[in-house]
């Protein structure tokens, strides 16, 4: 059978970026063979991902800004399609994806898949509304829908036919090591800390202004605690303010962006994650990977507690009280090596990459 050519449609590919680490992962362990995978952008980021990507022979096409005018979009989007004639494309946007996939369809491409990966379409209501009423004309562009997990499913697709498409990851990269740990927290100077740690976009959906007074309630009951926070985005400015507002300058450590959060897991003592909703998060997995205590909103599906590592808690519940579980979860803690519950529980990104293989080639014959 030839190669099959497909389209991965992401906002960017930042590295903080749920969607592109789901999409990076797949294209690394992808047989390159049996499927080559090209990359649609809607804006650029700083990232390592392009060398990475561009060295397997892969494309990285960055549309240009709508706001220079939807008629330049439009004559970009057909001419990507005019010129590489794809088998697949495979979209993780709802909102810009109705125009994507309706201009994929005008140009003959046969299979169209929709991704879900969220459970919300949007951080502001005025957006959600948009996002509401475009998203049915995305779904009847499709001809295939794909999900993180049965909750973000359900949330897209209600009770059509969907696939769900583990956020799968390199186990062997998380795997808890002793010497490692000890590396980067010398690094950071960070030898005799206690170290709360985050990975995510600087946004609304991850409830940042909340996990910093979360923080500072730990602070006050543990007073060599650290918070390791990986990422950036559109509240750089407002986190950035409060945490001098409350005088935690010196015990925040903003990383930005980075490529190697494997070795950070490692410094790290416990994880938390209190977003508003979520679709399942990669870093959720990578973070129990890593053999982390992970607490994390009851917002996200519980799809996610793939080991005894997870505690879920009400974002209604004060910062306090989320404080005080960061401690109790950690009392006599051992990290130990869960390798075994990610490959079992369908997180590993080798056998997973050959399941997606598989769709692709049997929605391919059809």
């Amino acid at each position: 059978m030839k190669t099959i050519k497909i389209l991965y449609v992401v906002p960017n590919l930042g590295v903080c970026n749920g969607v592109a680490s789901y999409a990076m992962n797949y294209f690394r362990y992808i047989n390159k063979e049996k499927v080559k995978i090209d990359f649609l952008l809607l804006n650029s980021l700083p990232t390592p991902y392009y060398e990475e990507i561009e060295r397997t022979g892969s494309k990285i096409i960055i549309l240009p800004p709508l706001k220079q005018g939807i008629f330049k979009f439009l004559k970009a989007l057909d001419k990507v399609f005019k010129a590489e004639k794809y088998d697949i494309i495979h979209c993780n946007l709802v909102n810009i994806g109705a125009v994507i996939l309706r201009y994929a369809k005008k140009n003959g491409i046969k299979i169209r898949i929709l991704h879900s990966h969220g459970t919300r379409s949007a951080d502001l209501k005025w957006k959600e509304i948009r996002n509401d009423t475009i998203t049915p004309i995305t779904k009847y562009y499709s001809t295939d829908f794909f999900a993180c997990s049965k909750l973000a499913g359900e949330f897209l697709f209600g009770k059509s036919q969907y696939y769900v498409i583990n956020n799968a990851i390199d186990e062997s990269n998380y795997i808890y090591d002793e010497k490692e740990r000890e590396l980067i927290r010398n690094k950071l100077s960070l030898e005799n800390n206690f170290v709360v740690g985050t990975v995510g976009r600087f946004q609304p959906q991850k409830n940042p202004l909340f996990l910093i007074e979360i923080f500072l309630e730990l602070k006050k009951k543990c007073n060599n605690a650290k918070l390791l926070w990986v990422g950036s985005g559109i509240m750089e400015k407002e986190i950035k303010h409060k945490i001098n507002e409350l005088k935690l300058d010196d015990d925040v450590i903003l990383l930005g962006d980075r490529s190697d959060v494997q070795s950070l897991y490692q410094a790290m003592d416990v994880f938390l994650l209190p977003s508003l909703y979520e679709g399942l998060p990669v870093v959720g997995i990578e973070s129990q990977c890593s053999g982390l205590p992970t607490i994390v909103s009851d917002t996200i599906t519980m799809e996610m507690k793939i080991t005894n590592l997870v505690t879920f808690l009400s974002i209604e519940e004060s910062a306090k009280k989320w404080a005080e579980v960061v401690i109790n979860c950690t009392k006599n803690f051992i990290r130990i090596n869960v390798e075994k519950d990610i490959c079992d529980h369908g997180y590993s990104i080798k056998n997973e990459a050959r399941y997606i293989e598989k769709m692709y080639k049997e929605l391919v014959k059809r």
